[in-house]
């Protein structure tokens, strides 16, 4: 499910810069491919990228889902069965919750189909689109 959830969120970034921004659809998604994402990085890259904070509700129920997949996975405590079940929930509901605000400012869901989310405008100069990404935050290797 989290790598459902870092898809959806790297498909949100590229989605954002084409919709919003205009960018060339090919040369945004090379930069968001190359681009590590952490979670401090994905919130500052939304941050700009939409004008808006990721809703304090939303982060905390991926936040909390984070944590016990981190434990899970690294083996350092055990976690109870009722805490996984949380986790997943925690998961589904930060993707509802996900997609309804991104649809509310955006005009698309993130975890939906994605057909049509550029629209019929031109896109930015592949050079213009690369000094875009930068400004927004994106690290060009």
């Amino acid at each position: 499910m989290f790598m459902q959830v870092e898809r959806a969120q790297n498909m949100l970034l590229y989605c954002g810069v084409l919709k919003l921004h205009s960018a060339n659809k090919e040369v945004a998604r090379g930069i968001v491919e190359k681009e590590h994402l952490k979670r401090d990085t994905f919130l500052k890259l939304f941050k700009n990228i939409f004008d808006k904070e990721l809703k304090k509700a939303i982060q905390t129920k991926i936040e909390d889902a984070q944590k016990i997949r981190a434990r899970v996975v690294h083996g350092k405590t055990a976690v109870s069965d009722a805490q996984k079940r949380k986790a997943i929930i925690d998961i589904l509901e930060y993707a509802r919750d996900l997609n309804d605000f991104i649809e509310d400012i955006a005009g698309f869901k993130p975890f939906g189909d994605l057909r049509g989310v550029k629209g019929r405008k031109q896109p930015l100069e592949n050079k213009t689109t690369r000094w875009l990404m930068k400004g927004l935050g994106f690290s060009l290797q």
